[in-house]
């Protein structure tokens, strides 16, 4: 069992605390959270984004070791895809006057995750090469 970190009491006033940070934040900004908010159909297409590239990560992965070099090349070339997909989301958050580099910085975990994969492949490559 996990060691506890902070207490559960603790945990929720830090939590509440940075709740209301934001909210102040927001509303320092002239927007409120109404304001903020997506539609539905483009948060969709946010999650739908990043759901679709977290699983060409993983089938990525998976043929990279063992090396598999057929799907490999497939998941390198979706993974691309992938990126150009993002211009697209950037292009329709923009038109429902969203902030794109905050969509951006939501998607940044998956964003870096796709870059150390085309990372890792070209790399794999100029060790082939050699």
């Amino acid at each position: 069992m996990a060691k506890q970190v902070m207490e559960s009491r603790l945990a929720d006033k830090v939590c509440l605390e940075l709740t209301a940070v934001i909210k102040r934040k927001n509303r320092q900004d002239g927007r409120t959270e109404a304001d903020i908010k997506l539609p539905p159909q483009v948060q969709q297409k946010i999650q739908s984004y990043h759901s679709a590239t977290n699983e060409i990560l993983r089938h990525f992965w998976s043929s990279f070791e063992p090396y598999k070099p057929e799907k490999n090349n497939r998941m390198i070339e979706g993974l691309k895809k992938q990126q150009e997909k993002l211009k697209d989301i950037l292009v329709t958050v923009v038109s429902y006057d969203g902030d794109p580099e905050r969509c951006k910085q939501t998607l940044m975990p998956v964003l870096q995750a796709v870059d150390r994969a085309l990372e890792s492949s070209k790399k794999r490559g100029k060790k082939k090469r050699v």
